[in-house]
């Protein structure tokens, strides 16, 4: 019995040792490669808290402490903690860590997972947890058969298989150039892209139905940075199922669904930063702004009229009148004080009038004065007919347009639909455009576009880019132009979309 009670104790104290070698091991790797100054979540489920004691005593950053099994409310904001040391006692405790983590969290995290059962467990059976639920910044700490302490982490790509998870034990030397470098090579593999058309980012390229290219602004972007990581393109949607789609009460929809849901990778074209989308995916950094203008029909033309009259509102007008004028009431002048038996021109008004624009007009008079004057007035009326008939022709092709709209208001009153896609209604919430308001998709912009340049009465807000693309005349409110950040979104918790976003920076 004494024999069988010492070989228990020394058991007990061998465990006890290797358990805290384990628990030194975990501590120094976190020591090495966590960042001291921000909060380190310590998490475990129904593992001994004196595992939890020994590590806080050992690790040097700040920390917060976390038993998720006794988990409510008030601790789910601890999931959003980057840097994260589990312990685990089996691989159903870390999956349900990180099902629950998922929920709250949409940037990867660093997690170190200490498993703490028996020595020889099937690591795999993590790594394959852990690549399902996007957690490859990974370093496992458990123990061999032969009670020694291994290191291990999941390389996804460079096997010659996409996705990976076969655990690697690593060196200590090896620890931060596999955190570090793991994505900066997809040697091939596909990084999956959803799209929607929107000119002049996007075009879709199709051959039989099938798209086969992306091109444009965003698109060419995009294509650079899936190079520069040695990844290939792998277009996953590009057809229009719910627009751009949004993240609201824990549901996505659109092409926002698609990253949100694991369809998709990245999503071109960049998308503008609202508050629907932002706190459940990754973004680049400001990629482009995006100047978003309103428009409408273009100014209609007023007192068609009118204008044929005001060609002669000139100073030449009354010089052409005064000299008629003079010369009319000469000719009458001699007409009736001149020598008696003479003939004088008849009708002198209209022979006036003709004279002016070139029409032919019998003089049969022997008043050498009259006829001086009539050639006077022919030479007057070839000098200033030229220039007189230039501003006429001038003053035809003139346009007089009516006043432009200048405020939200104003064009409200001239319009008959306000149609505004969701995304850009946030920036006109409580202003007069919610009295006529229509929301419309991203293909129907064009469509709306097409038709206020042939001059239906609507009111759209479209991005400016977009419109120089159609080349169409429209009439633009100058006041209310809105210039937004757009970025390229990735899916949430996607491991490398750090190296990603320092690509597109």
């Amino acid at each position: 019995m004494e024999v069988f009670s010492t070989i228990v104790f020394l058991f007990m104290i061998t465990q006890f040792t290797k358990s805290s070698e384990l628990i030194e091991k975990a501590a120094s790797i976190a020591n090495d490669i966590y960042q001291p100054h921000l909060p380190t979540n310590v998490a475990w489920w129904n593992n001994e808290h004196e595992h939890v004691n020994e590590f806080l005593l050992k690790y040097l950053g700040a920390v917060t402490v976390l038993r998720v099994k006794n988990c409510r409310e008030s601790c789910l904001e601890l999931f959003k903690v980057k840097q994260t040391v589990l312990f685990a006692d089996n691989p159903k405790e870390f999956q349900n860590f990180l099902s629950i983590s998922n929920n709250y969290t949409f940037e990867a995290i660093l997690v170190i997972l200490v498993i703490n059962e028996n020595p020889g467990s099937d690591v795999k059976e993590y790594t394959k947890i852990a690549s399902k639920k996007d957690v490859e910044d990974i370093l496992i700490v458990s123990l061999n058969f032969d009670d020694t302490i291994a290191v291990s982490t999941v390389i996804p790509y460079g096997s010659g298989i996409c996705g990976d998870y076969t655990p690697r034990e690593i060196t200590t030397s090896e620890r931060n150039y596999f955190k570090q470098n793991k994505f900066k090579n997809f040697y091939g593999c596909p990084i999956r892209v959803t799209a929607l058309e929107l000119v002049p980012y996007v075009k879709v390229t199709k051959e039989n139905d099938t798209v086969i290219n992306l091109n444009g602004l965003d698109a060419d972007f995009v294509k650079l940075v899936i190079e520069s990581l040695n990844a290939t393109l792998k277009i996953v949607s590009a057809s229009d199922h719910g627009d751009l789609g949004y993240y609201i009460n824990g549901t996505a929809t659109g092409k926002f669904g698609d990253l949100y849901y694991n369809v998709a990778d990245m999503v071109v074209p960049a998308l503008i930063l609202t508050t629907r989308r932002y706190p459940a995916a990754q973004v680049t950094y400001v990629h482009r702004p995006t100047r978003i203008i309103l428009c409408l029909p273009k100014q209609e033309e007023i007192y068609k009229l009118v204008k044929v009259l005001l060609p002669f509102y000139n100073w030449l007008t009354p010089m052409v009148i005064a000299v008629a004028t003079c010369i009319y009431l000469t000719i009458k002048f001699v007409k009736i004080f001149g020598q008696r038996g003479y003939k004088v021109p008849r009708r002198t008004a209209f022979g006036i009038f003709s004279l002016f624009f070139g029409q032919f007009y019998n003089v049969n008079s022997k008043y050498w004065y009259i006829n001086t004057m009539l050639i006077l007035w022919v030479w007057f009326c070839m000098v200033f007919r030229i220039s007189y008939e230039g501003r006429l022709v001038e003053g035809l092709h003139h346009v007089i347009l009516e006043p432009p709209v200048e405020t939200i208001d104003e064009a409200i009153n001239v319009v008959k639909e306000a149609r505004i896609h969701p995304t850009f209604m946030e920036f006109y919430r409580n202003t007069s455009v919610e009295k006529k308001l229509v929301d419309i998709t991203v293909p129907e912009l064009e469509t709306t576009f097409f038709a206020i340049a042939s001059g239906e009465k609507y009111l759209l807000a479209i991005d400016m880019e977009q419109a120089r693309v159609y080349k169409k005349t429209v009439q633009i409110l100058e006041k209310q132009i809105v210039d937004i950040p757009a970025n390229i979104y990735l899916r949430p918790r996607w491991p490398a979309a750090k190296l990603a976003i320092k690509e597109f920076k």
